[in-house]
């Protein structure tokens, strides 16, 4: 996925934690707009989400973009990512149980994503010990022929 699209789809997580809580404050709104600025989105995207700050994007919907681009990025991209949402949720100064539920499941599905490739290597390297306790005993047989 190109980088372009990593801002979208964050653009996107963005709006829908300030949407979180069913409203959309004036100060979330500046945040996402600053945000927006500073990742340098070309015109047209920024008028395709325009209209997502006017409608609401479910916590669902967030949840499931989240998902689907969280494991594409790298540590520090999901952590830069998990401060962003909560500079946006914390700028009107209240922070509602929704929201709170929004932040408490970007935050497990970052740790989920981080133990993905930890989880993964764990297993080559079960994989790897086994083909070298393989290869010794295969060793050893030939020697003892």
């Amino acid at each position: 996925m190109p980088e372009q699209d990593h801002r979208i789809g964050l653009l996107k997580i963005l709006i829908a934690a300030a949407w979180a809580d069913g409203e959309l404050s004036a100060p979330e709104q500046e945040t996402i707009r600053r945000i927006e600025r500073d990742l340098g989105l070309p015109e047209p995207q920024r008028a395709q989400l325009d209209s997502l700050l006017r409608e609401p994007i479910g916590l669902e919907e967030a949840e499931r973009m989240a998902g689907d681009l969280l494991p594409r990025l790298t540590r520090e991209d999901r952590e830069d990512w998990l401060r962003l949402i909560e500079q946006v949720v914390r700028s009107d100064e209240r922070v509602d149980p929704a929201e709170r539920r929004l932040l408490e499941r970007m935050e497990t599905a970052i740790r989920d994503a981080d133990a993905g490739p930890s989880l993964l290597g764990r297993i080559r390297g079960f994989f790897r010990s086994e083909r070298r306790a393989d290869a010794g005993s295969e060793r050893l047989e030939r020697a003892t022929l």
